[in-house]
């Protein structure tokens, strides 16, 4: 219901010219003129509902500004001239309303003109349930959404590499590589000195041989969730990048860590809402064979998320962040088969994740919304094919090859829990189910391996669900085999109240007592702001 404003004009001997003292009143108000008496217009004529505007002037800030459309209705006493903006009117909206001296009471007493200046305001009582809002709706969907398909991405990369060294099995040998990781938090440093870890990275003997390998790989996500009775569409942007080592023991055993640093963006409706998400993915995996044509893959992994929400009410633009903490892994049954030069490998597989998002509240206005702690799991049982063949061209040897999967996602709902801050006892519950369970993913893709140390991969990948998504991926993946001396460091550090940073950083020893070394690090900060630095430096010692 519309808040009423009323401006009191009295006709006796008070003159009320040129009011201009400003009042709050609520963005959805109606504004009104009451006299004590009846009154016309000051040529004797009735005033009447088709009339009335006539006498009226709403502009936006002063007499000077521009005119804002309304609605004007007078009462049957001829006492009350009701004005009804077409719009309600926005947070910190200054109005400037005015009635001419075009009226008198029918004592020929004229009215002096009379205006008032307003500063709307979006009042607590006028705050409605947030689930009404398709948009936000779609803001709570979008952050489940997200958690879910950076758990994919993180596995997807790791798994295709896997896929990658098996059909190039045959490439040449490679070297010895030693690998430092090292956590800068003092927690995750204490747990990773009382599990040997790095002496167990860089053991050769056993453990490892002398075949290390450093790749990398980019992708681009761009797809949509569609809107529904109750959420409105989601346009989604990913991009990330994922580095990785990792040894072939034999011909068929693989172990090796990756480290993906993603960004994920969600622009949900058009009323400017939107998630901004960095990823910090970190993924322990290895490939065994079962027997001579069967392998099995596994990936476990741990992920970091920083989300920066924005949200568009009528009381203004309201910003917050929350973090997730996410457990994910993944295990895959293959059996490989072959016709002539053509190999169909079809396979199962199994992925499981869980994510916590952190409790927080968004600011910037009245309509400022708490979220409670959320916890996430999904889960996904597929069946697919992947079928390659291998051509050579002058000094290129081409693997080819392409993907058809069915997916049926059996994750739980997730409850997303808000409340206003301004009235934290009440609660509104968004049950956030899979609407459609099920997943078709198709890609196509080649491997090209050259003469030289390089070796690079193309892929594109599209996931599709029937009434609810389409999302399309392009990666490009490279390849180098490492020599002698060379070390990759993994550092991770984060401090509660300023930031956190993600660095990855390989030294290797040159001829003639030179070093080179090479980092990329990535600083997140808590005021929403972050910073990519990159360095390559040469050393000599004497």
């Amino acid at each position: 219901m519309s808040k009423i404003i009323k401006i009191m004009c009295f006709l006796a001997f008070v003159s009320t010219s040129n009011l201009a003292y400003a009042v709050s009143i609520a963005t959805n108000s109606d504004i009104t003129f009451s006299f004590t008496e009846a009154v016309r217009l000051i040529d004797n004529t009735a005033l009447d509902d088709t009339n009335v505007d006539s006498v009226i002037t709403l502009k936006n800030n002063d007499a000077d500004g521009a005119n804002l459309s309304f609605t004007a209705t007078i009462n049957s006493a001829k006492t009350i001239i009701t004005i009804n903006p077409t719009n309600n009117f926005t947070s910190g909206q200054i109005i400037y309303a005015y009635i001419g001296a075009a009226v008198e009471d029918f004592n020929d007493n004229a009215v002096p003109a009379t205006s008032k200046t307003f500063t709307a305001e979006y009042l607590v009582e006028d705050l409605t349930n947030p689930l009404d809002d398709k948009d936000f709706v779609g803001l709570l969907k979008a952050q489940t959404e997200t958690a879910k398909r950076l758990i994919q991405q993180s596995t997807t990369s790791v798994l295709k590499r896997m896929e990658w060294l098996r059909r190039n099995k045959d490439a040449n040998k490679l070297s010895h590589q030693g690998v430092n990781v090292n956590f800068t938090d003092s927690d995750l440093n204490d747990l990773s000195d009382t599990l040997q870890f790095s002496n167990l990275l860089n053991q050769s003997a056993d453990l490892f041989s002398n075949d290390w390998a450093l790749w990398s790989e980019g992708n681009i996500t761009l797809g949509e969730f569609d809107a529904n009775g109750i959420s409105s569409l989601r346009d989604v942007k990913t991009n990330g990048i994922t580095f990785g080592i990792d040894n072939k023991i034999d011909t068929n055993h693989i172990l090796g860590l990756a480290l993906r640093i993603g960004k994920d963006d969600v622009d949900i409706g058009s009323s400017g809402h939107a998630l901004d998400t960095d990823t910090y993915s970190l993924s322990l995996y290895g490939t065994m064979p079962y027997d001579e044509k069967t392998y099995i893959d596994g990936t476990l992994g741990i992920s970091l998320l920083d989300m920066n929400l924005t949200r568009s009410h009528a009381s203004g633009t309201l910003t917050g962040s929350r973090e997730g903490k996410q457990l994910f892994g993944s295990l895959v049954y293959s059996a490989v088969l072959e016709e002539n030069l053509i190999k169909i490998t079809p396979y199962g597989r199994i992925d499981g994740g869980y994510t916590i998002l952190s409790s927080f509240s968004d600011t910037g206005t009245v309509a400022a919304i708490k979220y409670d702690e959320q916890k996430i799991t999904s889960a996904m049982i597929s069946l697919g094919i992947l079928v390659d063949d291998e051509i050579e061209i002058n000094n290129l040897k081409l693997n080819r090859y392409g993907r058809l999967e069915y997916g049926k996602d059996i994750s739980s709902s997730s409850d997303a829990t808000v409340s206003y801050v301004a009235v934290p006892n009440t609660k509104y519950i968004l049950s956030i189910d899979d609407e459609e369970s099920n997943n078709i993913r198709a890609a196509f893709g080649t491997d090209i391996e050259t003469q030289y140390k390089w070796s690079y991969q193309f892929d594109y990948e599209i996931n599709h669900r029937s009434g609810l998504s389409h999302l399309n991926t392009f990666s490009a993946a490279a390849f180098y085999e490492l020599g002698m001396d060379s070390i990759i460091s993994l550092s991770l550090d984060s401090e509660l109240s300023t930031h956190s940073i993600a660095k990855l950083e390989l030294d290797t020893r040159l001829r003639n007592g030179w070093f080179l070394n090479g980092a990329y690090e990535m600083k997140d900060y808590k005021d929403l702001s972050n910073e990519n630095i990159l360095r390559l430096q040469a050393v000599r010692y004497f």
